[in-house]
């Protein structure tokens, strides 16, 4: 877990260091593309395909809404549901930072032959596939005593 822990601040730092100023931070360019790859997801839907729970991606969703990166319409099938849309102007914000993610990324597997990060991404999709319960929005959080 320290390891773990480790690298998730290292790679959080790469990013916020090389993404300053770019208007979007990493969960929210996630969330874009994830909108960008599957137009029209409901919150609650969009909130299981990136693993976060539904409280947070409204929170994310009123950022991106409120900068004009994302619009929601109601569900022609469910009125209480909205679906969600990249515009145009958050697809161009996404399209410029793409090219900082990718140095990211570039920064983060430096240290790593391009055959050690094939391997890397193997093993962790292995990882996550097999353990996919605990990526549910809160498991494995500790409960609060009384």
């Amino acid at each position: 877990m320290p390891m773990a822990r480790r690298f998730l601040q290292i790679t959080s730092a790469i990013w916020a260091e090389a993404c300053a100023g770019e208007g979007m931070s990493n969960l929210e360019f996630g969330t874009v593309g994830a909108l960008q790859r599957e137009p029209d997801l409901d919150q609650i839907s969009l909130a299981e395909r990136i693993g976060v729970d539904r409280t947070n991606i409204g929170l994310i969703i009123d950022g991106l809404e409120k900068r004009g990166f994302v619009e929601r319409t109601v569900h022609p099938a469910d009125r209480r549901a909205r679906l969600i849309r990249v515009t145009p102007e958050g697809l161009s914000a996404h399209a410029r930072q793409a090219p900082k993610t990718a140095l990211v990324r570039e920064k983060i597997f430096s240290a790593l032959t391009d055959e050690e990060r094939e391997m890397f991404y193997d093993l962790l999709e292995r990882i996550i596939a097999a353990n996919e319960q605990y990526s549910i929005p809160g498991a494995g959080r500790r409960k609060r005593s009384r």
